[in-house]
């Protein structure tokens, strides 16, 4: 059942017979300039660290364990041009009874509703919880300050999406920044809740193992009595972007190593099937041990620390990340782009292909084999039907792709930012 592109809200169930964890999830959808990441962040720990009937995070672990070891998750993420603010709740029934009235289910609800409906953010108990976590909050940006891989990809992102002319929102690392999280109010995490609440799309989402057919959206519904609200995503989730010119950004940073970010444009990749090979392509490119990037800087020549590539089909655009030492930083820069014009002049070994696409069509075949995953499968189908592909849908994309195929499809791929932070002290001998 589905009702979330007519009314706002919307029901999933995904039985299965493979687990004998039970997962619940609520999902508050909205485009990305309806909130901060940095605020969506504090949000996420102020509403996991209590509610009004345990107000404590010691009673609320203590509630948890009592449910026999019910976990709980807050946490958000961007989903292209949305986010996703998510409750889950994982849980067992030890002894499934008939009737569900009895079940752990039940009271695994209750407090799904508690969760939800009555945080500490409209009690007085909530003001004191709030300076607790951005306290907490702050300490862990401050702390990734000195992360320079981290502070590389954030400076990346800054610079990415200030030219694609968009929000500052979207620039912003999904971590967070201490500059906006120094302008947060209690009062502003208020109204943006209830906001949350009133507004954003909904959906719920249940992966189970019952056998007795118990009536899950009457139950979901009479826990959580959400009222129609407008409906967030339209269309695709991908955030389609314009990034037309290419700038280096250089920065000095203390210590013998130095890390670089190469940021591309990916266009023209929007079918699924295309979204597939272009994943294969950037795993041949530095998605493994025998990744192109990685025979050439690990084992030939020795340059890096570490090096990889990765495609987000949702932003459209590739990252190569590696940390090396100074000297070499040019040196990897022409590496990189001699590995770029490898792929694009089709001498791509036809065994390396043949076994990127062994180890991407197992690890789909994995996704089962983990409820987290399969109950996200779910729904991000849900969300973009165009999306849904069978196992022999997949298999099928790869039937033409060669070597020739992956040096047209590269060409897709335009480099637009630079970030290049240099260790400033001599590599000892």
């Amino acid at each position: 059942m589905d009702n979330s592109t007519t009314n706002g809200v919307g029901i999933l169930i995904q039985p299965t017979t493979k687990f004998q964890t039970n997962l619940i999830e609520c999902h508050f959808f909205a485009k990305i300039n309806q909130a901060t990441f940095t605020e969506l962040e504090l949000l996420s720990r102020l509403l996991a660290s209590g509610c009004q009937q345990y107000p404590q995070s010691e009673q609320l672990a203590a509630h948890l364990a009592d449910l026999y070891g019910t976990n709980l998750q807050i946490i958000h993420r961007a989903l292209g041009g949305y986010h996703d603010l998510m409750f889950r709740l994982a849980f067992v029934e030890p002894n499934t009874p008939q009737n569900y009235q009895q079940s752990n289910l039940q009271d695994v609800l209750a407090l799904l509703q508690q969760l939800i409906f009555k945080p500490l953010l409209t009690v007085a108990a909530g003001a004191k919880a709030f300076k607790i976590e951005r306290q907490a909050f702050t300490s862990e940006l401050r702390d990734l300050q000195e992360d320079f891989e981290y502070q590389a990809f954030v400076q990346t992102k800054a610079a990415y999406f200030a030219q694609a002319k968009l929000p500052a929102n979207y620039q912003t690392a999904a971590s967070g920044s201490l500059t906006e999280l120094a302008a947060i109010t209690y009062s502003r995490l208020q109204t943006l809740y209830q906001q949350i609440l009133d507004q954003w799309q909904v959906t719920l989402t249940v992966l189970t193992n019952d056998q007795q057919q118990w009536p899950w959206s009457q139950l979901l519904t009479q826990a959580l009595p959400f009222k129609p609200r407008p409906v967030q995503i339209t269309n695709n989730l991908a955030l389609l972007t314009n990034v037309a010119l290419q700038q280096t950004l250089r920065r000095p940073i203390p210590g013998q190593q130095s890390r670089l970010t190469l940021a591309y444009q990916v266009t023209g990749i929007h079918e699924p099937a295309e979204i597939q090979r272009f994943s294969l392509l950037t795993r041949i490119l530095g998605g493994s041990e025998q990744s192109l990037l990685f025979q050439m800087f690990r084992e030939k020549l020795g340059l890096v620390y570490d090096i990889s590539a990765s495609y987000d089909a949702l932003n459209n655009w590739l990252l190569i990340e590696t940390g090396l030492d100074r000297q070499n930083i040019e040196l990897a820069l022409t590496t990189i782009e001699r590995a770029w014009q490898q792929i694009k002049s089709g001498k791509i070994p036809d065994s390396l292909i043949q076994l990127t696409q062994s180890e991407m069509i197992s690890q789909r075949r994995l996704i089962v084999d983990s409820p987290q995953r399969l109950l996200n499968r779910t729904l991000l189908q849900t969300l973009q039907p165009a999306m849904q592909r069978s196992a022999a849908n997949y298999a099928q994309a790869f039937a033409t792709v060669d070597a020739a195929y992956l040096g047209q499809i590269a060409a897709q791929a335009q480099l637009r930012v630079t970030t290049i932070f240099q260790g400033q002290e001599a590599t000892q001998a």
